[in-house]
């Protein structure tokens, strides 16, 4: 568990240095300050939708064109027309040299993009490219288009492999958690808080499998990876809502560990069928006001005509980095309210076992110390996996290269489609009650208590 979760928080650690780019709130600044946003009728949005797609952001990008010469900049200005970059002839319409259409400050990129601007044909000047051509003729047509979904492999050699994994870990997982919901559900012996919160999990990890694995199945299958800008909110509120409700549950059920070890003679009080019910509908309304607020301010952005998302299903980190509008406001919350839903629980649940471990040390027989030791010790590993690669997918930097994607995309399985994997396993199948309770329900016996 302290490896995972040493190496979370050193990845924590690393900020990416693109010195050749700038991050698009700072350029959203920058633009502000050079009274870009309404210039000539042409909003911030615009202007951070042409750098978008012009050169990702990239200020020291330079692109050779068919025609010989070379686009600068993050503008992408070329030098045949608006700079003289002293290889060829150039009408150095802005009167400026190509390399300091290069510089950091922007200054001079500005100032000859304005004067582009200003001439006839606005920004249309950049026709040229297939992608500004879609933007500037559909203007923001964020509601109709479809977003493509690139976080798996797209090898043909690795297509089947990838399905059947997929199909294996997604059938293990629903049956698995729908068997123990049903098993503690006919069986009145398991109808104890423990076991309640155990049947919310399962639910609640079924639910959130089958957000994404399915879509990304028939992604697989029928090798078209659109999902609609409708359906992708969709998902992404129904994949925060789920996954939050499993952050919630955890800490509930370590909470519920806790009091029955270290306060076992107040077990039944604290932890009547009441506060229960309770505990669960708490946990069910905080995950969905937080799925809402950042589904809602996911909302109010717009996107460019440039919509590959690097992963298998639609997050809040791969859908602020495709958007052309600030999301300075979406990065604050999900710094510090995804943050608080995260690190919160994750305290909680370390201040309940440590409490559960010196309690266990006083026990005095050596076979009970080991099999308590052995129990929290397998659920802290679930513990330890979920939170380690949910921090490193949400809270730690992550920059565009393919080694970042890949690590990215590799997190997200861990903890979408693993960790609801394994849960049946930890929580269940080395629970002695749990085990006879499934065997009777395979069996076609049903223990109803009282």
């Amino acid at each position: 568990m302290a490896r995972v979760l040493l190496i979370s928080l050193a990845s924590c650690l690393l900020i990416v240095n693109q010195a050749s780019s700038i991050r698009r709130c700072d350029l959203a600044r920058v633009l502000h300050e050079e009274h870009l946003d309404g210039f000539e009728g042409y909003s911030l949005s615009d202007w951070l939708c042409l750098a978008f797609v012009e050169s990702n952001f990239s200020i020291s990008k330079v692109n050779e064109t068919a025609d010989g010469s070379f686009d600068y900049g993050i503008f992408q200005i070329n030098s045949h027309y608006w700079c003289n970059d002293y290889q060829s002839h150039s009408e150095n319409f802005c009167h400026v040299d190509c390399e300091d259409i290069l510089n950091p400050n922007l200054l001079s990129a500005i100032s000859c993009a304005k004067m582009i601007v200003s001439g006839s044909g606005g920004m249309k000047n950049w026709f040229q490219l297939s992608a500004f051509t879609e933007l500037m003729a559909g203007g923001n047509q964020t509601k109709g288009f479809e977003f493509l979904l690139w976080g798996l492999s797209e090898r043909p050699e690795q297509q089947r492999v990838l399905f059947l994994l997929f199909l294996w870990m997604y059938v293990t997982t629903v049956a698995g958690n729908l068997l123990i919901v049903l098993a503690i559900g006919t069986d009145g012996r398991l109808h104890t808080p423990m076991y309640f919160f155990l049947a919310s999990l399962s639910c609640a990890d079924i639910l959130f499998t089958s957000t994404t694995v399915p879509k990304a199945l028939v992604h697989i299958q029928t090798q078209s990876r659109s999902i609609s800008y409708a359906g992708c909110l969709t998902q992404l509120y129904f994949f925060l809502t789920f996954g939050d409700m499993d952050i919630f549950l955890l800490a509930t059920m370590a909470y519920d560990r806790y009091v029955a070890i270290c306060l076992p003679l107040h077990y039944t009080v604290i932890m009547s069928l009441r506060r229960c019910t309770f505990m669960v509908t708490a946990c069910w309304t905080l995950a969905n006001l937080v799925a809402m607020t950042h589904t809602f301010l996911m909302f109010r952005l717009s996107f460019c005509s440039k919509k590959i998302i690097p992963d298998f299903f639609c997050d809040l980190g791969p859908l602020m980095k495709v958007s052309c509008s600030d999301t300075q406001l979406n990065e604050l919350v999900l710094l510090f309210l995804g943050g608080a839903v995260i690190l919160i629980p994750f305290l909680l649940i370390l201040v309940s076992y440590i409490c559960i471990a010196l309690a266990i040390l006083r026990v005095p027989s050596a076979q009970g110390r080991c099999k308590a030791f052995s129990t929290c010790g397998s659920h802290l590993t679930v513990v330890a996996l979920f939170f380690g690669t949910v921090i490193r997918a949400y809270l730690c930097p992550s920059s565009s290269s393919f080694n970042a994607v890949a690590e990215d995309t590799a997190a997200a399985v861990m903890y979408t489609v693993v960790t609801p994997l394994l849960n049946p396993f930890i929580y269940s199948l080395r629970n002695k009650d749990m085990k006879r309770a499934l065997v009777r329900l395979l069996r076609g016996k049903i223990f109803l208590k009282g």
